[in-house]
Protein backbone atom coordinates (compact mmCIF):
# COMPACT_ATOMS: atom_id res chain seq x y z
CA UNK A 1 0.00 0.00 0.00
CA UNK A 2 3.06 2.30 0.62
CA UNK A 3 3.79 2.17 -3.37
CA UNK A 4 0.29 3.28 -4.64
CA UNK A 5 -1.31 6.10 -4.46
CA UNK A 6 -0.16 9.25 -2.79
CA UNK A 7 1.35 7.18 -0.52
CA UNK A 8 5.43 6.86 0.80
CA UNK A 9 6.21 6.16 -2.84
CA UNK A 10 4.52 9.26 -4.69
CA UNK A 11 2.39 9.82 -7.90
CA UNK A 12 4.27 8.39 -10.62
CA UNK A 13 3.05 6.72 -13.93
CA UNK A 14 3.09 3.20 -12.44
CA UNK A 15 0.31 4.27 -10.26
CA UNK A 16 -1.50 6.55 -12.05
CA UNK A 17 -5.00 5.11 -12.54
CA UNK A 18 -5.12 6.29 -16.00
CA UNK A 19 -1.81 5.17 -17.52
CA UNK A 20 -1.03 2.08 -19.17
CA UNK A 21 0.11 -0.15 -16.61
CA UNK A 22 -0.89 -0.66 -12.61
CA UNK A 23 -3.71 -1.12 -10.73
CA UNK A 24 -6.32 -0.76 -13.30
CA UNK A 25 -4.71 -2.49 -16.28
CA UNK A 26 -4.24 -1.07 -19.86
CA UNK A 27 -6.68 1.69 -20.17
CA UNK A 28 -6.02 4.48 -22.41
CA UNK A 29 -5.00 7.86 -20.32
CA UNK A 30 -7.90 10.67 -21.70
CA UNK A 31 -5.45 13.85 -20.99
CA UNK A 32 -2.72 11.82 -22.92
CA UNK A 33 -3.24 13.83 -25.86
CA UNK A 34 -4.88 17.29 -24.54
CA UNK A 35 -1.16 18.75 -25.11
CA UNK A 36 -0.86 22.39 -25.53
CA UNK A 37 -1.63 22.22 -29.41
CA UNK A 38 -4.24 24.94 -30.92
CA UNK A 39 -7.62 24.20 -32.02
CA UNK A 40 -7.91 24.78 -36.07
CA UNK A 41 -10.56 26.59 -37.70
CA UNK A 42 -12.44 24.35 -40.08
CA UNK A 43 -12.03 25.83 -43.76
CA UNK A 44 -15.83 25.54 -43.70
CA UNK A 45 -16.34 27.80 -40.86
CA UNK A 46 -14.00 30.68 -42.46
CA UNK A 47 -15.68 30.21 -46.03
CA UNK A 48 -19.11 31.07 -44.02
CA UNK A 49 -17.42 33.81 -42.18
CA UNK A 50 -16.20 35.85 -45.25
CA UNK A 51 -19.44 35.16 -47.16
CA UNK A 52 -21.56 36.47 -44.24
CA UNK A 53 -19.49 39.66 -44.50
CA UNK A 54 -19.52 39.95 -47.77
CA UNK A 55 -22.84 39.99 -48.49
CA UNK A 56 -23.69 41.95 -45.52
CA UNK A 57 -21.16 44.87 -46.94
CA UNK A 58 -22.61 43.94 -50.42
CA UNK A 59 -25.83 44.99 -49.19
CA UNK A 60 -24.88 47.91 -47.03
CA UNK A 61 -23.35 49.58 -50.26
CA UNK A 62 -26.52 48.70 -52.49
CA UNK A 63 -28.04 51.10 -50.51
CA UNK A 64 -25.34 53.55 -50.57
CA UNK A 65 -25.26 53.38 -54.04
CA UNK A 66 -29.19 53.92 -54.08
CA UNK A 67 -29.18 57.14 -52.05
CA UNK A 68 -25.73 58.43 -54.41
CA UNK A 69 -28.24 58.02 -57.50
CA UNK A 70 -30.89 59.61 -56.30
CA UNK A 71 -29.21 62.95 -54.64
CA UNK A 72 -27.14 63.35 -57.67
CA UNK A 73 -30.14 62.95 -59.87
CA UNK A 74 -31.99 66.25 -57.61
CA UNK A 75 -28.38 67.89 -57.63
CA UNK A 76 -28.20 67.52 -53.42
CA UNK A 77 -24.89 65.46 -53.54
CA UNK A 78 -23.43 67.53 -50.34
CA UNK A 79 -26.56 66.43 -48.38
CA UNK A 80 -25.62 62.48 -49.45
CA UNK A 81 -21.94 62.78 -48.63
CA UNK A 82 -22.81 64.60 -45.42
CA UNK A 83 -24.82 62.18 -44.12
CA UNK A 84 -22.74 59.53 -45.15
CA UNK A 85 -19.39 60.60 -43.24
CA UNK A 86 -22.22 61.73 -40.18
CA UNK A 87 -23.57 58.07 -40.18
CA UNK A 88 -19.36 56.65 -40.33
CA UNK A 89 -18.12 58.97 -37.71
CA UNK A 90 -20.69 58.09 -35.22
CA UNK A 91 -20.53 54.58 -36.16
CA UNK A 92 -16.78 54.45 -35.23
CA UNK A 93 -17.39 56.61 -32.43
CA UNK A 94 -19.96 55.13 -30.80
CA UNK A 95 -19.10 51.64 -31.42
CA UNK A 96 -15.62 52.10 -30.16
CA UNK A 97 -16.37 53.79 -27.39
CA UNK A 98 -18.87 50.64 -26.25
CA UNK A 99 -16.53 48.24 -26.94
CA UNK A 100 -13.92 49.73 -25.15
CA UNK A 101 -15.91 50.32 -21.96
CA UNK A 102 -17.41 46.66 -21.51
CA UNK A 103 -14.05 45.11 -23.32
CA UNK A 104 -12.44 46.64 -20.37
CA UNK A 105 -14.15 45.03 -17.81
CA UNK A 106 -14.47 41.79 -19.13
CA UNK A 107 -10.43 42.42 -18.99
CA UNK A 108 -10.73 43.80 -15.22
CA UNK A 109 -12.73 41.24 -14.07
CA UNK A 110 -10.60 38.37 -15.25
CA UNK A 111 -7.21 40.21 -14.35
CA UNK A 112 -8.97 40.38 -10.32
CA UNK A 113 -10.34 37.00 -10.37
CA UNK A 114 -9.28 34.72 -7.26
CA UNK A 115 -6.29 32.97 -7.41
CA UNK A 116 -7.89 30.10 -4.94
CA UNK A 117 -11.36 29.15 -5.45
CA UNK A 118 -13.12 27.06 -2.77
CA UNK A 119 -14.11 23.80 -3.47
CA UNK A 120 -17.69 22.82 -4.25
CA UNK A 121 -20.07 20.59 -7.11
CA UNK A 122 -20.54 24.04 -8.66
CA UNK A 123 -16.72 25.07 -8.70
CA UNK A 124 -16.01 21.86 -10.33
CA UNK A 125 -18.92 22.32 -13.07
CA UNK A 126 -17.25 25.89 -13.46
CA UNK A 127 -14.22 24.74 -13.66
CA UNK A 128 -14.62 23.07 -16.53
CA UNK A 129 -15.78 26.10 -18.93
CA UNK A 130 -12.96 27.83 -18.11
CA UNK A 131 -10.30 24.98 -19.22
CA UNK A 132 -12.37 25.02 -22.30
CA UNK A 133 -12.52 29.08 -22.40
CA UNK A 134 -8.39 29.24 -22.20
CA UNK A 135 -7.30 28.25 -25.21
CA UNK A 136 -9.05 30.75 -26.82
CA UNK A 137 -9.89 33.19 -24.40
CA UNK A 138 -8.52 36.29 -26.43
CA UNK A 139 -10.41 35.41 -29.39
CA UNK A 140 -13.17 35.05 -27.42
CA UNK A 141 -12.75 38.85 -26.25
CA UNK A 142 -11.94 39.92 -29.74
CA UNK A 143 -14.73 38.44 -31.00
CA UNK A 144 -16.99 39.95 -28.24
CA UNK A 145 -15.12 43.53 -28.85
CA UNK A 146 -15.57 43.49 -32.78
CA UNK A 147 -19.29 42.64 -31.89
CA UNK A 148 -20.27 44.92 -29.35
CA UNK A 149 -18.49 47.12 -31.87
CA UNK A 150 -20.41 46.76 -34.77
CA UNK A 151 -23.63 46.21 -32.92
CA UNK A 152 -23.29 49.43 -31.02
CA UNK A 153 -21.63 51.77 -34.09
CA UNK A 154 -25.14 50.52 -35.94
CA UNK A 155 -27.13 52.03 -33.10
CA UNK A 156 -25.50 55.12 -32.71
CA UNK A 157 -25.16 56.03 -36.47
CA UNK A 158 -29.14 56.18 -36.23
CA UNK A 159 -29.04 59.42 -34.41
CA UNK A 160 -27.41 60.89 -37.41
CA UNK A 161 -30.63 63.25 -37.67
CA UNK A 162 -30.43 64.38 -33.79
CA UNK A 163 -26.89 64.98 -34.02
CA UNK A 164 -26.89 67.24 -37.09
CA UNK A 165 -29.66 69.28 -35.35
CA UNK A 166 -27.74 69.35 -32.31
CA UNK A 167 -24.73 69.96 -34.08
CA UNK A 168 -26.21 73.14 -36.38
CA UNK A 169 -28.68 74.39 -33.89
CA UNK A 170 -29.43 78.22 -33.57
CA UNK A 171 -31.39 80.46 -31.32
CA UNK A 172 -35.20 81.41 -32.00
CA UNK A 173 -34.92 84.30 -30.05
CA UNK A 174 -37.83 83.31 -27.63
CA UNK A 175 -37.51 82.20 -24.01
CA UNK A 176 -39.24 79.26 -22.33
CA UNK A 177 -40.87 80.86 -19.28
CA UNK A 178 -40.79 77.79 -17.27
CA UNK A 179 -37.12 77.21 -17.60
CA UNK A 180 -35.38 80.44 -18.78
CA UNK A 181 -34.17 78.49 -22.06
CA UNK A 182 -34.08 79.24 -25.71
CA UNK A 183 -37.09 77.19 -27.03
CA UNK A 184 -34.32 76.04 -29.54
CA UNK A 185 -33.08 73.72 -26.66
CA UNK A 186 -36.12 71.81 -26.87
CA UNK A 187 -36.03 71.29 -31.01
CA UNK A 188 -32.38 70.94 -31.35
CA UNK A 189 -29.97 70.20 -28.51
CA UNK A 190 -32.80 67.97 -25.82
CA UNK A 191 -33.47 64.53 -27.88
CA UNK A 192 -29.71 64.19 -28.52
CA UNK A 193 -28.91 64.97 -24.83
CA UNK A 194 -31.46 62.49 -23.78
CA UNK A 195 -29.91 59.60 -26.55
CA UNK A 196 -26.72 60.30 -25.33
CA UNK A 197 -28.16 59.46 -21.55
CA UNK A 198 -30.20 56.56 -23.05
CA UNK A 199 -26.64 55.13 -24.51
CA UNK A 200 -24.57 55.78 -21.30
CA UNK A 201 -27.05 54.02 -19.13
CA UNK A 202 -27.38 51.05 -21.90
CA UNK A 203 -23.38 50.54 -22.07
CA UNK A 204 -23.41 50.86 -18.14
CA UNK A 205 -25.73 47.92 -17.97
CA UNK A 206 -24.18 45.86 -20.08
CA UNK A 207 -21.12 46.56 -18.47
CA UNK A 208 -21.87 45.20 -15.57
CA UNK A 209 -24.30 41.91 -17.30
CA UNK A 210 -20.26 40.95 -18.47
CA UNK A 211 -18.69 41.96 -15.42
CA UNK A 212 -20.70 40.30 -13.76
CA UNK A 213 -20.53 37.27 -16.06
CA UNK A 214 -16.66 36.69 -15.57
CA UNK A 215 -16.52 37.16 -12.48
CA UNK A 216 -19.05 34.32 -11.57
CA UNK A 217 -17.16 32.11 -14.15
CA UNK A 218 -13.88 32.64 -12.26
CA UNK A 219 -15.16 32.65 -8.89
CA UNK A 220 -15.46 36.12 -7.94
CA UNK A 221 -19.25 35.33 -7.14
CA UNK A 222 -19.99 32.27 -5.59
CA UNK A 223 -23.45 32.15 -4.47
CA UNK A 224 -23.34 28.71 -3.51
CA UNK A 225 -20.85 29.77 -0.26
CA UNK A 226 -22.49 30.72 2.66
CA UNK A 227 -19.74 33.17 3.89
CA UNK A 228 -17.80 35.57 1.06
CA UNK A 229 -20.25 35.16 -1.64
CA UNK A 230 -18.29 37.79 -3.37
CA UNK A 231 -14.10 39.09 -3.57
CA UNK A 232 -12.95 42.16 -2.81
CA UNK A 233 -12.39 43.15 -6.42
CA UNK A 234 -15.52 41.94 -7.73
CA UNK A 235 -17.36 44.59 -4.95
CA UNK A 236 -15.45 47.53 -5.67
CA UNK A 237 -15.99 46.90 -9.75
CA UNK A 238 -19.23 46.47 -9.87
CA UNK A 239 -20.18 49.13 -7.12
CA UNK A 240 -18.10 51.64 -9.28
CA UNK A 241 -20.73 50.49 -12.43
CA UNK A 242 -24.07 50.44 -9.95
CA UNK A 243 -22.57 53.95 -8.69
CA UNK A 244 -22.16 55.25 -12.86
CA UNK A 245 -25.53 53.98 -13.60
CA UNK A 246 -27.68 55.62 -10.58
CA UNK A 247 -25.41 59.00 -11.71
CA UNK A 248 -26.51 58.71 -15.09
CA UNK A 249 -29.97 57.85 -13.58
CA UNK A 250 -29.97 61.24 -11.97
CA UNK A 251 -28.81 63.38 -15.15
CA UNK A 252 -31.88 61.21 -16.91
CA UNK A 253 -34.21 62.62 -14.52
CA UNK A 254 -32.77 65.82 -14.19
CA UNK A 255 -33.18 66.04 -18.46
CA UNK A 256 -36.81 64.76 -17.97
CA UNK A 257 -37.95 68.05 -16.82
CA UNK A 258 -37.27 69.94 -19.82
CA UNK A 259 -39.33 66.98 -21.62
CA UNK A 260 -42.17 67.57 -20.03
CA UNK A 261 -42.52 70.97 -22.13
CA UNK A 262 -42.83 68.61 -24.70
CA UNK A 263 -45.45 66.33 -23.07
CA UNK A 264 -48.66 66.13 -25.79
CA UNK A 265 -51.83 66.23 -24.25
CA UNK A 266 -55.38 65.64 -25.07
CA UNK A 267 -56.17 69.45 -24.52
CA UNK A 268 -52.38 71.41 -24.66
CA UNK A 269 -49.10 70.44 -25.32
CA UNK A 270 -46.57 71.40 -22.78
CA UNK A 271 -46.57 71.91 -18.74
CA UNK A 272 -49.79 71.39 -17.12
CA UNK A 273 -50.55 73.15 -13.90
CA UNK A 274 -50.21 69.64 -12.50
CA UNK A 275 -46.79 69.00 -14.02
CA UNK A 276 -45.21 72.38 -12.45
CA UNK A 277 -46.52 72.17 -9.51
CA UNK A 278 -45.91 67.89 -8.93
CA UNK A 279 -44.03 66.50 -10.99
CA UNK A 280 -41.17 68.95 -11.35
CA UNK A 281 -40.99 68.63 -7.71
CA UNK A 282 -41.06 64.98 -8.01
CA UNK A 283 -38.00 64.62 -10.79
CA UNK A 284 -35.90 67.16 -8.70
CA UNK A 285 -36.27 64.94 -5.20
CA UNK A 286 -35.36 61.84 -7.20
CA UNK A 287 -32.36 63.42 -9.05
CA UNK A 288 -31.02 64.61 -5.42
CA UNK A 289 -31.83 60.57 -4.24
CA UNK A 290 -30.24 58.97 -7.01
CA UNK A 291 -27.21 61.51 -6.42
CA UNK A 292 -26.71 60.42 -3.34
CA UNK A 293 -27.13 57.09 -3.50
CA UNK A 294 -23.78 56.12 -5.27
CA UNK A 295 -22.14 56.81 -2.35
CA UNK A 296 -24.02 54.55 -0.20
CA UNK A 297 -23.75 51.85 -2.78
CA UNK A 298 -19.95 52.27 -2.83
CA UNK A 299 -19.75 52.59 0.98
CA UNK A 300 -22.11 49.35 1.95
CA UNK A 301 -20.22 47.40 -0.98
CA UNK A 302 -16.72 47.67 0.64
CA UNK A 303 -18.58 47.04 3.96
CA UNK A 304 -19.46 43.71 2.93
Amino acid sequence: MSNSGFGGGGFNRNNNPFGGSGIGGNFPNPFANRGGGKRRVSPLTITFIVLFVLFSILVSLSGFYADLLWFRSVGFVDVWQTSLFTKIYLFIGFGLITAAVISLNIYLAFKKRPIYVPISVEAESLERYRAQLEPIRKLVLIGTFLVIFYFAGSSGSRFWQTWLLFRNSTDFGQVDPQFGLDISFFAFKLPMWQALIGWGISTVVLAIIAASAVHYIYGGIRPQVREERTTVAARVQLSILLGLLVLLKAVAYWFDRYALSLKEGRLITGLTYSDVNALLTHYCLLNLFWQQLPLSVHFYSLQI
